[in-house]
């Protein structure tokens, strides 16, 4: 019975630590989608408020393509609807689309009503596949004039931030719309599908999935068979999930392990105290090695690597936004920088004429020169180089700065130049080395704690079984006659008993 209740409680020990490990993760990813929706909101915010959006004219419908050409793989549309519900213009363009009323789709219907900025849910584009479209009303001397929406491939989307966290080998993520749809889940084709039909057979599952898309935070235990190939069997896993507030909406991420995974380092804590007890009556010898056997088998769990970190793609600003961009924009010609805007000048910490004073290499940090593409080629306007990378510069105090890039040939004056949006990643880098560090901290301090417990347990106990062998030994000694060879025997026994004595001291310290 005792050896259940302290194997009870490391067990909850282990699985409240883990949980929190998840937790982490979980908040990570859900930060990360919420920039990923605060640079759109930011980004549609304006062009919503540009008189040739709210207008439509030639160069309204120019921005809209630019914008979208600025964003490959991030969207997969974008599209002006008038005030009645119909479409007006899209791109890419869809001859079929144009006139369309779509007033009846869920989140254009609440744009309509609430005139509101919203993530809607996962529906059907008329340009035929399903998305998930963020709108954005358009006013025009505060009359509501229609909306600007981008649809957005919610399974790409949702790969990129989930995809690679997981605790362990088996750890999965699973993130959920507020209506139970299904935007990312490891198991294959249920993306896009509501989870009260993939998971009509798993009660506990339906329950977590109920407090989710309430936008409740929690963790739970929920069951599901799993078949692999003509194997079926129940899995018990340990989830964390918490709610990702968007934009009038929001979606739940959900970060779960398998149990027999969470509690893989406890089996180790179960069979060598099972050993122990076994062995406590042949000596305190034996004892010995098998708690500093245990104790390395723990140590050994304190390597687990931190999970990776995910840096943001930078995005090209077009001309109407380069004066208040957060990014630093060059324009590059002759390798030498023709023009920059004020946050490049305020990163490099010096002015456009001096920018101007050397060539643009030579402010590429000397270990990082072999790395960067040839960026200055020659080539038609508006050719994109595909490669995104990221390299060290050096500013005029000969600091060090972490840029990410993305480069577009243009013409600059009637002549080929480049034009560079470059993003400063130096404190991303930085709080990336922190989290990785603070990780590793909290998880060795959890472990350490779970150890103390089990030491302190046992040592308890062992002194138990040394006060019974002390006792009989001392009433067996005092029955023999004083100088009996069976005498001495009980005194090697009695001193056998003091070392183990003294060694459960030295636990209990340690514990």
């Amino acid at each position: 019975f005792l050896f259940y209740l302290s194997y009870r409680d490391v067990k909850i020990k282990t699985i409240a630590a883990f949980n929190n490990e998840q937790r982490i993760m979980a908040r990570q990813a859900a930060r990360e989608i919420q920039s990923f929706f605060t640079e759109y909101a930011i980004s549609l915010g304006y062009l919503a408020k540009h008189k040739n959006i709210i207008d439509l004219d030639q160069a309204g419908k120019k921005l809209i393509k630019e914008f979208y050409n600025q964003h490959p793989g991030q969207i997969r549309a974008i599209t002006r609807i008038a005030a009645s519900g119909r479409i007006v213009y899209t791109i890419p363009f869809v001859r079929r689309a144009i006139g369309r009323d779509v007033s009846h789709q869920a989140h254009n219907r609440r744009i309509m009503e609430d005139h509101r900025p919203l993530v809607g849910e996962v529906f059907m584009a008329v340009q035929g596949y399903r998305a998930v479209a963020f709108a954005m009303p358009v006013f025009k001397d505060h009359t509501y004039r229609g909306s600007l929406s981008i649809l957005v491939p919610f399974r790409q989307i949702a790969k990129k931030y989930l995809a690679d966290i997981r605790l362990g080998d088996s750890g999965s993520a699973w993130l959920l719309s507020s209506k139970g749809i299904e935007l990312f889940c490891p198991s294959p084709g249920h993306a896009g599908q509501s989870v009260f039909k993939t998971f009509a057979s798993a009660p506990t599952v339906i329950a977590m999935a109920k407090k989710m898309i309430k936008g409740e935070p929690g963790t739970t235990v929920y069951t599901y068979e799993r078949k692999r190939g003509n194997v079926t069997r129940t899995v018990t896993s340990h989830a964390v999930y918490l709610p990702i507030e968007l934009p009038d909406n929001f979606w739940s991420i959900m970060v779960a392990t398998p149990e027999d995974q969470v509690l893989a380092a406890m089996k180790f804590f179960r069979d060598a105290w099972l050993v122990l007890i076994l062995v406590a009556f042949t000596g305190s010898i034996l004892l010995t090695l098998y708690l500093f056997k245990a104790w390395a088998i723990v140590r050994e769990e304190e390597t687990r690597r931190a999970a990776e970190q995910v840096l943001r793609e930078s995005e090209e600003k077009y001309r109407m936004l380069v004066e208040n961009a957060n990014d630093l924009i060059f324009i590059v010609q002759d390798e030498v920088v023709k023009y920059a805007n004020p946050k490049a000048e305020k990163i490099f910490g010096c002015s456009l004429a001096e920018l101007k004073s050397k060539p643009f290499i030579e402010y590429i940090h000397p270990d990082d020169r072999d790395m960067v593409p040839a960026i200055h080629r020659r080539g038609p306007p508006g050719e994109k180089n595909e490669n995104l990378y990221s390299f060290r510069a050096v500013n005029e105090k000969a600091e060090d700065v972490y840029l990410q890039i993305s480069s577009r040939l243009t013409t600059w004056k009637g002549r080929p130049a480049t034009i560079i949006l470059a993003r400063d990643i130096t404190e991303l880098k930085r709080a990336a080395r922190e989290k990785k560090k603070l990780e590793g901290q909290l998880r060795q301090a959890l472990k350490m704690e779970a150890i103390g417990t089990l030491a302190g347990g046992i040592a308890h106990d062992f002194n138990n079984i040394l006060a019974a062998i002390v006792g009989y030994a001392d009433l067996a000694k005092d029955e023999l006659p004083a100088e009996s060879r069976s005498g001495k025997r009980i005194d090697e026994v009695l001193k056998a008993s003091g070392r183990a004595r003294d060694l459960v001291q030295q636990i209990l310290a340690f514990s």
